[in-house]
């Protein structure tokens, strides 16, 4: 295994045989690009807001049809008021459940979310929510 390669470089590798009476000639590699062998995972499904009451609501999801190739870490969940443009993380630490209730919210206002799933290639697209829900509504 050979780490600490930087994505995008063309590596050529070099290999020795080596035993008691020394040190054998050495045979080069063709050049091989180094990437990673995942891709980022797709959207997981739409969240879903249930459980409302005046300041929280539960947000549920569903995992990503494609993983990318690599177990998936967590989730990123986000929010924003309807009539906002500035997208906040729900969540300081990374969500590994596949629902979180969503608290600090302001009586009466709208509020959409989107939830990304992250695995060893980074953070996959995001899910917005279908609708929106409305914090106080019972």
């Amino acid at each position: 295994k050979v780490s600490k390669l930087l994505t995008g470089n063309e590596c050529i590798f070099r290999v020795m045989a080596v035993n008691k009476d020394g040190i054998g000639e050495a045979i080069e590699s063709e050049p091989v690009l180094a990437c990673n062998p995942f891709k980022p995972p797709s959207a997981p499904s739409v969240p879903e807001v249930t459980a409302i009451t005046k300041d929280s609501m539960v947000v549920t999801w569903g995992r990503p049809e494609d993983n990318g190739g690599a177990e998936i870490e967590g989730y990123i969940l986000e929010k924003r008021d309807k009539d906002g443009i500035r997208w906040t993380k729900c969540n300081k630490k990374r969500l590994t459940d596949l629902r979180l209730r969503v608290t600090g919210l302001t009586e009466g206002h709208f509020y959409e979310f989107r939830v990304a799933a992250e695995n060893a290639a980074g953070m996959g697209e995001d899910r917005k929510s279908a609708g929106k829900g409305k914090s106080g509504d019972l």
